[in-house]
């Protein structure tokens, strides 16, 4: 038997919703690991790539207010990586909450989209291990695969795969030292 369809719902402006989970899920199947994935899906909101809403709330939360109270966080449940929104700060009144995501943030989400056109005349990949080695000169962590890509993105004109740089990350922390 196939899988059933995931349950869409709409917000009664008729915008299309799908749970955090679900939207977690759905990364998950793209290949993205689930750190990667909970991560691109917080910085989606912070940009409303993604729009986040709480049931039975017309409007979607407002980044600003996202950003100081809660994040999508990674839950094992039964040993599989689920996803859910956990607040840190003051502002939940009540509860619990049914968190949603708008569907069509989903679908045209920055990190899968590239530019149409030639293959790059540049090497990304040595673009990216300089941003690495400067971040890690100056004592930071290492950029996610999402923030790198928006990285080629802006100096080269071009972006990677993400699953492309997670494996040139891995490649690099493998061969050093």
């Amino acid at each position: 038997m196939g899988k059933k369809a995931a349950k869409k719902s709409t917000t009664s402006r008729g915008k299309a919703v799908i749970a955090v989970d679900v939207a977690f899920q759905q990364r998950l199947a793209r290949g993205e690991e689930p750190y990667e994935a909970v991560e691109a899906l917080n910085a989606a909101i912070l940009v409303q790539q993604i729009l986040l809403f709480i049931e039975g709330r017309e409007e979607p939360v407002e980044p600003g207010w996202f950003a100081g109270h809660a994040r999508v966080a990674i839950r094992l449940v039964g040993g599989r990586a689920t996803a859910e929104v956990v607040k840190f700060g003051r502002g939940f009144d009540g509860g619990p909450y049914k968190w949603t995501v708008s569907n069509s943030g989903m679908k045209s989400d920055i990190l899968q989209r590239r530019p149409t056109g030639p293959r790059p005349t540049e090497n990304w990949p040595e673009h990216i291990r300089n941003e690495i080695i400067r971040a890690l000169n100056k004592g930071k962590p290492i950029p996610s695969a999402p923030e790198l890509a928006e990285f080629c993105s802006k100096s080269l004109g071009y972006t990677p795969d993400v699953s492309a740089i997670n494996k040139l990350i891995k490649d690099i922390l493998a061969n050093s030292p």
